[in-house]
């Protein structure tokens, strides 16, 4: 049996828990014997690691770009294909993997031009999910109540701050409201444009003035949807980290964040999850996954790319503004939104699956040393 080496460690978010333990999953049903390597926990590194570890190695896996630091000094890591799925925008784990042979696989299809842009290896894998999340006998539709909102509070004020200090001429771009998500502000700084040279060189310094204007961006976009859905009258349970410093809106209820099979659990019992993108306009974020998975409906911006993977099933309903929401979700029947449910969670079983998304990069044939 081929064997192959799951590089782990200790995350923010409880769900990447859920991503390591799916990808592992497709590694031992591509037929690989699968040893997961934790490199947040220092005592047991120094046993774990050495030149026999890797000795019988076909493949290499991680998230993030975790595993990087340690290619100067294990040089079979080199020798083999090594995949790192990079859950956020490549600028947030550059540092660690640029100049290495790390091959990247990005949940958006403009991460992947990024990532080109700057040198590296990279292919589109949109994110997936274990299709044991799949809740085909959900709680009874007439149970069901509410609106969900998960999503982390980004300080509008606080990333204003930081660019106002180091970069005041990214303004002239961050308040274009053509420029929604990280990825349009890169563009206009002439990035990902054949011929044209960046406006910024990218260093250490550089890329965190990026990822603030980034944060800047989902702070402003939360914010925005959460006026919105005040003013139609909407009212959201909003849960995440961080919203304790957010000025809260009176019609909204704030709930802390807590572990990922809560909030799972959570997504059963309402009607609907609110879902905004982190910039993932051209490609596949999870929160669009676990709440059909779940047994709950979502509620998304539309972008190109999510309206010809979804629009057909039903159960990701598509809102350019919240004021026209309320009428749609009233005259939903029982029955629809039940069927379009469960056609959306058959399409997630057949195409949004770990073992899915990753054969193309796991098969025995595509591993072989080069």
């Amino acid at each position: 049996m081929s064997k192959a080496v799951l590089f782990t460690g200790t995350f923010q978010y409880g769900v990447v828990a859920d991503f390591i333990q799916g990808i592992a999953h497709a590694l031992g049903e591509c037929g690989y014997q699968v040893q997961q390597i934790n490199l947040s926990d220092r005592a047991a590194l120094q046993q774990q690691l050495s030149e026999d570890t890797f000795r019988d190695v076909q493949l290499v896996f991680s998230v993030n770009a975790l595993g990087a630091d340690l290619l100067p000094y294990f040089p079979k890591l080199r020798q083999v294909p090594f995949y790192s799925l990079l859950l956020d925008h490549p600028l947030h784990s550059l540092l660690r993997f640029f100049g290495t042979p790390l091959r990247l696989l990005c949940v958006d299809q403009a991460h992947v031009a990024f990532a080109r842009a700057v040198g590296m290896q990279a292919e589109f894998c949109p994110h997936a999910l274990n299709t044991s999340s799949v809740n085909p006998t959900m709680s009874p539709e007439t149970d069901k109540q509410g609106i969900l909102f998960p999503a982390s509070f980004f300080s509008a004020d606080k990333a204003k701050a930081i660019i106002d200090k180091h970069f005041p001429q990214a303004w002239q771009w961050l308040n274009n409201p053509a420029v929604r998500t990280i990825s349009d502000f890169l563009y206009q700084l002439g990035f990902m444009q054949a011929g044209r040279t960046p406006l910024l060189e990218l260093n250490k310094n550089t890329i965190t003035i990026l990822c603030r204007c980034d944060f800047y961006l989902r702070a402003t976009g939360r914010d925005r949807l959460l006026q919105q859905f005040a003013d139609a009258g909407l009212a959201l349970q909003v849960i995440g980290n961080g919203w304790e410093q957010a000025k809260q809106l009176p019609q909204h209820q704030y709930l802390p964040a807590v572990p990922f099979p809560d909030l799972l659990q959570m997504m059963q019992k309402v009607r609907y999850v609110l879902h905004h993108s982190p910039g993932f306009d051209a490609g596949l974020h999870e929160r669009l996954l676990y709440p059909v998975a779940a047994g709950a409906q979502v509620l998304a911006e539309p972008t190109p790319y999510l309206e010809q993977m979804f629009s057909r099933h039903g159960a990701v309903r598509f809102f350019s503004h919240a004021g026209a929401l309320q009428a749609e979700l009233a005259t939903c029947s029982d029955d629809d939104y039940r069927s379009q449910l469960l056609r959306s969670q058959e399409l997630i079983r057949q195409q949004h699956s770990w073992h899915t998304r990753l054969q193309p990069w796991l098969s025995p044939r595509e591993t072989s040393l080069v």
